[in-house]
């Protein structure tokens, strides 16, 4: 009924591109109207990596104290595809970590690349355990909307890296 796009097949556990590893939840109270408009997940454990390369996606968890994104790969946990491909969509309600490398591993990135207009949010999720938190890379548009709010990012080597434009970061802490 719905796609992300592309769930990266991680190492050391074989499957066809596209299949997650942890079987998806949607939430029981989850409008089936909304479908087309993204992925609600239910509480639980989701040991993946992931790469939304389907526009105007938004992936909402149940909240970041009971869904929890964790990629046992030294990568992006969650990354957006670039080239255009998904310039608008939002990331909110998780808790994302990795068991990979504390100096390698990303625990959100956003990368819009050329695109123009491009539009993402990230809020109410609690980034922890990577090397760096949160990336906004690539956004030279001046009409760009790349939004981080009520987040927290902590025990992780940097916080937030911006590269470009349009970044707006409101009510977040950073320890």
């Amino acid at each position: 009924p719905f796609s992300l796009g592309n769930v990266s097949a991680a190492a050391g556990n074989p499957r066809a591109e596209g299949e997650w590893r942890t079987a998806i939840r949607l939430m029981p109270d989850f409008p089936e109207a909304h479908l087309n408009l993204g992925a609600w997940l239910a509480a639980g454990l989701y040991v993946e990596k992931i790469q939304i390369t389907k526009d105007d996606l938004h992936l909402v968890g149940a909240g970041a104290d009971v869904t929890t994104i964790s990629s046992p790969e030294d990568t992006t946990v969650i990354l957006t595809a670039g080239d255009g491909q998904a310039p608008t969509g939002s990331i909110e309600g998780f808790r994302i970590t990795s068991t990979g490398s504390l100096l390698s591993t990303i625990g959100i990135g956003v990368n819009p690349q050329q695109t123009v207009d491009p539009k993402w949010r990230i809020s109410r999720c609690l980034v922890e355990g990577v090397a760096r938190g949160i990336q906004l890379a690539d956004s030279y548009d001046p009409d760009a909307e790349l939004v981080i709010e009520d987040t927290i990012i902590t025990n992780c080597t940097e916080g937030i890296n911006v590269f470009g434009l349009g970044a707006e970061i409101r009510r977040c802490t950073i320890t």
